[in-house]
C-alpha cells in the first residue's frame, strides 16, 4: 500500500489558521483537518479570554490597517517581530471582532460599563421605595428591615438588552457575580468544544469504514462525557434559570455546584433535601445515581471489546498474523506503519494491544476530568484582563484626575500612563497570553480528541532540484 501525502489548499485567510494546525502535525491522509473549524473557535476562545471592547477594537484596526497596506509591505522589508504580527493580519481581524462581541457581552470598555438600556435592578432607597418598584418575592425576602435592601428585580422588569445588566457597575459583589459567570461559562465552552472533537473523531471512523472504533470507542466516550460533565453544564444552566428569591421563601437555598458534583463521583445520593436543583431532592439523586452508574459502564466498553476484536481478527487471519504494516488497516485507518528493512511482518502482541487499550481508557476517564479544568483557563484569564484594567484606570487615569488642581498637568500625566499601560500590557502582554492559552487549548483539549497529525507534507515534484545548474560552483565531481 502507498501511504499518500497531505496537501491542504489555503488563501490569505486561511493560511494562518493552517499554520497553526501544521504547528502541532501534518495531518493525514484523508483525515479531518482542524483548520476548517479552528477558524472560528480559535478567535472565539481569544475573545472569551480578552473581552473588551476597547482593547478588542485596537487589535482590529491594527489587523485593518496591516490589511489595507498589505501590498506596500509585502514588497518593504520588515522586522522580524512587525513581519511575524502582519503574517497574522487576516487572524488578527477575526480575534479584534470576537474580543469587541465578547466585551458587548461581559458590557466593558476598557473597564466600564456602557448602558444599552433601562436596567434589569434597580437599588430602593427604603421599605417603602421597594413596595412601591420591586418585585413582591424580594420584598418578603428582605422583610421590614430597610437596611438589608439593597437591591432588586423591577416589577414587570425585563431582561437586559444585551450582555451584563449595566446595573452591577460599582457594585459590592460586581467581583463575585463576574467571577462565578465566567467560571460556569467556561466550562460550558470546554464541554461543547470537547463533545465537538469527539464528533470529528466519529466522522474520521465513519470515513474509513472502522466500525468497531465507533460502537467500543466513540459512543462509550460521548456518553461518559455528558454522562459527568455534561450534566454539569444542565445543572449550571437550571441554576441560572430559577427564580432563587421565590424559593428562598420555602427555605430552599441554592447549592454549590462545586459541592454537587464532588459528591456526585464520592458520595452519590447525598442531595439534601432543602438543596436540590431540580424536581425534589429524591428525584436529582435518583437521576445522579443513574448517571453515575451509566458512565461507570462505559469503563469495561471502552476497555474490553477493541483488544478482543483485534484478537479475534488476529486469530482467523491468513498464516495467524496481522496484515502487513505498510497495506492499509481497517482496525487503524490512518495507521502509519514503516516497512522493515526485509518485509517482514510484525507478529500479533496481545500484551502491546491491551497495554495500549489500558493506556488510552485511562487518559481518556482522566482528561475528562483534566481537560475541562483546563478550560478554567477562559475563566481565570478574563477575569485577571477585566480586574487589570478596572486597576489602571482607577490608578493610572481616576487618582490623577483628583491630584489635578486645575491646570490639567496631572491629568496628561495620568493619561499617558494609562494609555501606556493599555497598549504595553493589555494591548501586547494579555492579547500574547490569551493567544497562547487559546493555542494550548486546540492542540491539547480539542484536537487530542480527533487528530493524529503524524502525516506528511505533499511536496511536488521538481525536476529542476535533481539537475545541477551550470552556475552552480559549489557542486563537486
Amino acid at each position: 500500500g502507498i501511504n499518500a501525502e497531505y496537501m491542504g489548499k489555503t488563501n490569505k485567510f486561511t493560511a494562518s489558521h493552517q499554520g497553526i494546525v501544521d504547528s502541532y502535525g501534518i495531518a493525514r491522509y484523508k483525515e479531518v483537518n482542524p483548520a476548517c473549524f479552528s477558524v472560528i473557535t480559535f478567535p472565539f476562545l481569544f475573545g472569551v479570554m480578552y473581552g473588551d471592547i476597547g482593547h478588542g477594537l485596537m487589535i482590529t484596526i491594527l489587523a485593518l490597517l496591516f490589511i489595507w497596506k498589505e501590498k506596500q509591505m509585502l514588497a518593504a522589508p520588515l522586522n522580524e517581530i512587525i513581519a511575524l504580527v502582519f503574517g497574522g493580519r487576516y487572524i488578527l481581524v477575526i480575534m479584534g471582532i470576537y474580543a469587541v462581541y465578547m466585551g458587548f457581552l461581559y458590557n466593558d470598555l476598557f473597564s466600564l460599563m456602557i448602558s444599552f438600556g433601562e436596567p434589569y435592578w434597580i437599588y430602593p432607597k427604603d421599605y417603602d421605595d421597594a413596595r412601591a418598584n420591586c418585585d413582591p418575592g424580594y420584598v418578603v425576602w428582605y422583610g421590614t428591615n430597610a437596611s438589608n435592601i439593597r437591591a432588586c428585580k423591577k416589577i414587570n422588569g425585563s431582561t437586559y438588552l444585551f450582555g451584563i445588566d449595566s446595573a452591577w457597575a460599582e457594585t459590592e459583589n460586581k467581583l463575585e457575580f463576574m467571577n462565578g459567570l465566567k467560571m460556569k461559562m467556561a466550562v460550558i465552552l470546554g464541554v461543547i468544544q470537547m463533545s465537538l472533537g469527539l464528533v470529528l473523531q466519529c466522522f474520521n471512523h465513519v470515513h474509513f469504514k472502522d466500525t468497531k472504533h465507533i460502537i467500543c470507542g466513540f459512543i462509550p466516550e460521548v456518553v461518559f462525557l455528558l454522562c459527568t460533565f455534561g450534566y454539569m453544564c444542565v445543572m449550571i444552566i437550571i441554576k441560572w434559570c430559577v427564580n432563587w428569591p421565590q424559593r428562598m421563601l420555602n427555605n430552599l437555598s441554592p447549592p454549590s455546584l462545586l459541592e454537587t458534583m464532588t459528591n456526585f463521583f464520592l458520595t452519590p445520593g447525598s442531595v439534601k433535601d432543602d438543596k436540590y436543583l431540580f424536581a425534589s431532592a429524591s428525584t436529582q439523586n435518583s437521576i445522579q445515581t443513574i448517571l453515575l452508574l451509566v458512565a461507570f459502564a462505559m469503563v469495561p466498553i471502552l476497555l474490553i471489546p477493541i483488544p478482543v476484536i483485534e484478537y479475534r481478527h488476529h486469530k482467523h487471519s491468513s498464516y495467524g498474523q496481522l496484515k502487513h504494516v505498510d497495506e492499509p488497516n481497517e482496525e487503524d485507518p490512518g495507521h502509519k506503519g514503516e516497512k522493515s528493512g526485509h518485509g517482514e511482518e510484525e507478529a500479533f502482541d496481545m500484551s502491546e494491544v491491551v497495554i495500549k487499550q489500558v493506556i488510552h481508557t485511562i487518559e481518556f476517564v482522566l482528561g475528562c476530568v483534566s481537560n475541562t479544568a483546563s478550560y478554567l483557563r477562559l475563566w481565570a484569564l478574563s477575569l485577571a484582563h477585566a480586574e487589570l484594567s478596572e486597576v489602571f484606570w482607577n490608578f493610572a487615569m481616576m487618582k490623577t484626575l483628583y491630584m489635578d488642581t486645575g491646570f490639567g498637568f496631572m491629568a496628561f500625566v495620568g493619561w499617558g500612563a494609562w494609555g501606556g499601560a493599555t497598549v504595553g500590557v493589555l494591548g501586547v502582554m494579555e492579547a500574547l497570553s490569551a493567544f497562547l492559552h487559546a493555542l494550548r487549548l486546540h492542540w491539547v483539549e480539542f484536537q487530542n480528541k480527533f487528530y493524529y497529525g503524524d502525516g506528511a507534507q505533499f511536496v511536488p515534484f521538481d525536476i529542476e532540484k535533481l539537475i545541477p545548474s551550470p552556475h552552480d560552483t559549489t557542486a563537486e565531481e
